[in-house]
């Protein structure tokens, strides 16, 4: 199965920072996880938890965008495969090791979400994902916005060429080598947008995570995938709660 080129060993540390930033940055600023803060605060206050752990969190802006707008929490740990960066953010830490969902040791007590990060493992990985949190009765969000279509590649390929050209100035921190390899030698362009098509084309519907999911059974424990429609994006998400 093909990857995104950002999920390979070998890619430059400071390309996928770049990709990462930015799309994080451009989700923030369209408030496209805006309906999400309803849903995690449900959550939280249901199973009266305060904390959250992200994985696959990339630059974490998502989460953060999450954590700053969720009354419920009171503090979000940042984990990926490859730690993106520290944060200075009162109540949110970014674990400096590396972190594999797929070895990931898992605890019932906080909420475990991850964002926009699904679509990059198999079939057999994303079962194993959501079985590994089912058996552990663990409560958890997974949130995607993509889908497959020429809907959600026709975005892509805007906001990968033409938005990364009008934003790319205004994302934080401020990096010369991201003006330098977006506007004089546009690797950056390029890799985003390969791997915007690829993540597309590797996306599924609801009714495919539906089928993908259903032979997932665990007592007391209901695995649901809905989805939030909006201009500004749409959402998928699989939500996992103790009955």
């Amino acid at each position: 199965m093909i990857k995104e080129l950002e999920d390979y060993n070998w890619f430059p540390s400071w390309l996928r920072r770049y990709q990462l930033d930015f799309i994080g940055a451009m989700v923030a600023w369209i408030h496209v996880y805006k309906p999400l803060i309803v849903v995690i605060n449900d959550i939280l206050s249901k199973y009266n938890q305060k904390s959250v752990i992200d994985i696959c969190s990339g630059s974490g802006i998502p989460a953060v965008y999450i954590h700053r707008h969720c009354s419920n929490i009171n503090h979000t740990l940042l984990t990926d495969k490859y730690p993106h960066s520290k944060v200075n953010i009162t109540g949110v830490s970014y674990a400096p090791t590396s972190i594999d969902v797929l070895n990931l040791e898992i605890t019932n007590s906080p909420v475990y979400t991850m964002y926009n990060a699904f679509h990059h493992f198999t079939d057999a990985q994303q079962v194993q994902i959501v079985q590994k949190f089912s058996e552990q009765k663990c409560n958890f969000l997974i949130v995607e916005m993509l889908s497959p279509g020429i809907i959600s590649l026709v975005q892509v390929v805007i906001a990968s060429t033409i938005g990364q050209l009008l934003f790319t100035p205004f994302i934080k921190p401020f990096s010369l080598g991201r003006i330098l390899f977006t506007y004089i030698i546009p690797l950056n362009i390029f890799t985003v947008l390969i791997d915007g098509i690829i993540s597309v084309f590797k996306s599924k519907s609801v009714k495919q995570y539906k089928t993908l999911l259903q032979k997932i059974s665990v007592k007391n424990f209901t695995i649901e995938v809905k989805t939030i429609k909006q201009l500004n994006g749409n959402i998928i998400y699989i939500q996992g709660t103790n009955n």
